[in-house]
């Protein structure tokens, strides 16, 4: 090669003859015609770098960089060394010890024999690097910048790096396979290769595989290490067996990379070559192999576990989860569920009987055995699925079904007998599993059935009375037990009731027809809650108050609910219907009669009273009166109508109580009412004529800061809530002229005027007294009655138009001169209500008969504004004939004088 401080091209050393070296590998003899010559390589900074080739020997890379290249000559000397000093020849040159000549052997063993240019020159500079004191650095100065070689260079460097330099070849290993069987599961062990420290091979079974691997080979064993084995019996009909296993192992570490390297030495001051020596074996083979020390048993004890449903209803089926497994058996060996060659698991198959129902939980007290007398429910039974076995949960349901309430169990059976032929290979015979009776997570439940039917206390309550139902308990079936209330007792089941308020108003037509779902206009007034433990009739201490307004019914609806439960699953959730007539209770309310006065004059007061009867809410209540006026309007002749809005019915005046038509508002200074009895408005003064309608309210009475609530209200219109404003003017009469003296014998008659509000349908009267003269005017009973007129046409007559009537037939008196008569008015409303009359002994209707005068003047009507009446009324008042004057008559008129003193009746024409 070329050195970097040489300037001419390749110098030639002379041939020189065999020589025998004697190397640290021991005497070469050189063959001849080795001369050297150019190998692989390129154009460097200072010209070729690469491989030379020597005859015999192959490629080969100089070591003197700053010597002449020995082209054509052949070595003398061919050694093997583990020293290579520094040759002051050379610039840079440095001692190159074992580790550095061992390095450079693995770069040189491994890409030295390239034939490619630059893999040789890179293999060059990667060697060379080892033998300079700048290291690769300055060896890569010589590629001439070429990049390919200069990567190659470096990677072959960082290669021998990583290597491990020394070591001796290893000879000999031996070992032995040592199996071990678990006592407590054949079918699982251990496999460990016993022998030669750090050997490492690989393992394959016969009847058996690695748990490692799931195969019967394991690559990468290594001596000591026990590997987890699982047995695979060859055959299937249960003969024991044994696995066994060979094994191919090493022991070393692979290839040596000794601290040397082979160099040719040439003479005559030329350059050195070096060449590789390769590595040398470092590890030796050998084969290992064994079986168990015992037989592997394939039997195995089947065993199961359940949860079953735990809660069902009347009508299912019974049903569970069954989980499969093994156990030991008495020498404590609990093998593997079998498994054939092809993958199945051997089918066990199993049998269920369920028990029941129960009032309590056989898990309480669980048995080894069911009890003699235990009911059968129903049966159930399952076979292990060949390809997944006791790997998977089984669920299995009854054809049976629960048909009452109670607690059930289940009790499960594997049999050895009722196996299949291939699985009693594989089962112990005789073999026989029964689980416990009332085994834990074995029970199921069917919840009680629990109902009741409820009669309330009686039909019906007052306003703000507690309203009460009671429950006759009844069980369909079993009450279950072991609850709260302890073992042996029934467990407490809770109904909770609620009380509806229905109001009149929102009843359907035809009535509330029951149904298991509450109506929306129902509104919830509240509840009560009450337990049971037994069948039988439940009294219910706690009630529901009843609204302290509203007209209506309270309806009950009694349900069992699973919120209220101890444990919701033991008794079925139930409801009964809402609207059942036993659960319903009307709502008394107080009654409220009314009598307004039935009339006044223009400038006089009326008033109405309320009569609260029958019941009170809680606290009483509140009493108001309202006056409205009946408003009117001019019909174009001069007579006054009302002033109905257009499409009302005739006689309807259920439109006249608004703010507009208001005389009189008592809202804001109620009456409190605390007890059954009369009420009486205050005084109401009336300016006008009118016909005034009434209307009472009556309020709960909720308390200060409370509003109070509508109990009941009086309609408007109706004539008992009516009071008339109107003046009545009589006059006597006779032959229709007016008198001031009328003689006995001769008809008397009364006209009557009216202004004001005349009830419509009423009728007019004149009642005629006869007392002794001198007396105190006493009307009690009237001799006799002049109509006047019924039926009559009412309405508001003005001054100007008012109403006058005369009555239908006079009076005659044919009796006692000493005697005075007397004339009393009166008018009625259609009802009979006294609207007014005169007054008794008034001046102006009053006449003494004894040849003096009879006034027959018109006479002021009084208004008594208490009584009750009804009809318009106008007023004859048939003046009483006095005869004052004694005359000379004829024997038959003094004849009809004595007869009507002795008889003592009046003739009415």
């Amino acid at each position: 090669m070329k050195d970097k401080n040489k300037t001419r091209g390749v110098r030639l050393a002379s041939a020189v003859g065999v020589l025998a070296v004697v190397g640290a590998g021991g005497i070469i003899t050189a063959p001849a015609a080795q001369a050297v010559g150019v190998g692989p390589g390129i154009q460097g900074t200072y010209g070729f770098i690469g491989a030379l080739v020597q005859d015999g020997y192959g490629n080969v890379f100089c070591v003197d960089s700053s010597l002449d290249v020995p082209m054509g000559m052949n070595p003398i000397a061919d050694n093997v060394v583990s020293y290579l000093p520094a040759n002051p020849a050379v610039t840079n040159s440095k001692d190159a010890n074992a580790d550095d000549l061992g390095r450079m052997n693995y770069i040189l063993s491994t890409w030295g024999d390239s034939g490619d240019p630059e893999t040789a020159a890179a293999a060059y500079v990667a060697m060379d690097a080892y033998l300079k004191t700048g290291g690769l650095g300055e060896s890569l100065s010589y590629t001439g910048g070429n990049a390919n070689v200069d990567a190659l260079a470096t990677s072959m460097w960082q290669q021998s790096q990583g290597i491990t330099i020394g070591g001796a070849p290893v000879s000999g290993g031996s070992g032995t396979l040592s199996f071990d069987v678990n006592p407590q599961n054949n079918y699982v062990g251990t496999v460990t290769m016993v022998g030669s420290a750090g050997a490492v091979g690989t393992i394959t079974l016969t009847n058996g595989v690695f748990d490692l691997t799931g195969t019967n080979t394991l690559t990468g064993a290594t001596e000591g290490t026990a590997y987890a084995v699982h047995g695979v019996p060859p055959t299937e009909d249960g003969a024991p067996y044994k696995i066994s296993g060979e094994g191919d192992f090493q022991v070393g570490a692979g290839d040596v990379w000794p601290g040397e390297l082979r160099i040719l030495d040439y003479g005559g001051g030329v350059q050195r070559t070096a060449r590789a020596i390769g590595s040398q074996p470092g590890q030796s083979n050998f084969h290992v192999n064994g079986s168990d020390p015992t037989d592997r048993s394939v039997k195995f004890q089947p065993v199961l576990t359940t949860t079953a449903t735990r809660y069902l209803n009347v009508g299912d089926a019974f049903s569970d989860i069954v989980n499969f497994s093994t156990v030991a058996d008495a020498t404590g060996l609990n093998n593997d569920w079998f498994k054939s060659s092809k993958g199945n698991y051997a089918p066990v198959h199993a049998t269920g009987t369920v028990y029941g129902g129960f009032a309590s939980d056989p898990a309480a007290n669980p048995l080894d055995t069911p009890p003699a007398d235990a009911p059968v429910a129903g049966h159930m039974e399952v076979t292990t699925d060949l390809a997944t076995g006791p790997t998977v949960p089984y669920s299995v349901t009854s054809q049976d079904k629960a048909t009452t309430p109670g607690w059930y169990t289940y009790v499960w059976a594997i049999d050895s007998s009722a196996q299949d032929a291939g699985t009693q290979n594989y089962i112990p015979s005789p073999y026989n599993f029964t689980d416990k009776f009332g085994a834990k997570n074995e029970s199921s439940v069917v919840p009680s059935d629990i109902s009741a039917v409820s009669q309330v206390t009686k039909p019906a309550v007052a306003l703000s009375e507690v309203a009460k139902d009671t429950l006759t308990v009844s069980a369909n079936g079993m009450w279950l037990q072991g609850g709260e209330s302890g073992p042996g007792k029934n467990n407490p089941v809770k109904f909770h009731g609620t009380a509806y308020y229905v109001p009149k108003a929102d009843i359907p037509e035809g009535g509330i027809k029951p149904s298991q779902d509450v109506p929306s206009y129902a509104k919830p007034l509240g509840s009560v809650d009450v337990t049971a433990t037994s069948p039988g009739k439940l009294e219910i201490p706690d009630g529901v108050k009843a609204p302290a307004t509203g007209e209506g019914k309270i309806v009950w609806q009694w349900e069992i609910r699973p919120q209220d439960q101890e444990n919701p699953n033991l008794v079925k959730a139930w409801k009964d219907d809402f609207g059942v007539p036993t659960e319903m209770q009307d709502i008394l309310q107080p009654s409220v009669k009314t009598q307004a006065q039935p009339g006044t004059k223009k400038g006089g007061v009326i008033k109405d009273t309320a009569i609260v009867g029958d019941t009170l809410p809680d606290g009483g209540a509140q009493l108001t009166f309202e006056a409205y006026t009946v408003p009117t309007k001019d019909d174009g002749t001069g007579k006054k109508v009302v002033d109905a809005p257009a499409g009302t019915k005739a006689g309807d005046l259920s439109w006249v109580c608004t703010d507009k038509n208001r005389l009189y508002d008592g809202t804001k200074t109620p009456t409190i009412v605390t007890k059954t009895g009369s009420y009486p408005s205050a005084d109401v003064k009336v300016d006008d004529y009118a016909k005034v309608l009434w209307v009472e309210k009556l309020w709960s009475n909720p308390g200060e800061g409370k509003k109070p609530e509508l109990i009941k209200a009086g309609e408007c219109g109706i004539l008992t809530e009516t009071s008339f404003v109107v003046d009545v003017t009589t006059k006597a009469v006779t032959d229709g002229s007016n008198i001031t003296d009328v003689e006995n014998g001769i008809a008397v008659n009364d006209t009557v005027k009216a202004v004001g509000w005349v009830p419509e349908g009423g009728k007019s009267e004149v009642d005629v007294f006869l007392t002794d003269k001198g007396a105190a005017p006493v009307c009690e009973a009237a001799v006799a009655t002049l109509p006047v007129a019924d039926n009559l046409e009412g309405g508001l007559y003005t001054a100007e138009k008012p109403l006058e009537l005369k009555t239908t037939q006079g009076y005659v008196y044919n009796g006692d001169p000493s005697k005075q008569l007397y004339f009393v008015e009166k008018l009625y409303d259609k009802d009979g209500r006294l609207v007014s009359h005169g007054e008794c002994g008034d001046q102006n209707e009053t006449a003494g008969l004894q040849g003096k005068k009879v006034l027959a003047t018109g006479g002021a009507i009084d208004y008594t504004p208490f009584y009750i009446g009804g009809g318009a009324l106008l007023l004859v008042i048939a003046g009483a004939v006095s005869y004052l004057i004694y005359r000379n008559r004829k024997s038959a008129s003094v004849a009809a004088v004595a007869a009507a003193d002795v008889e003592g009746k009046p003739d009415v024409e």
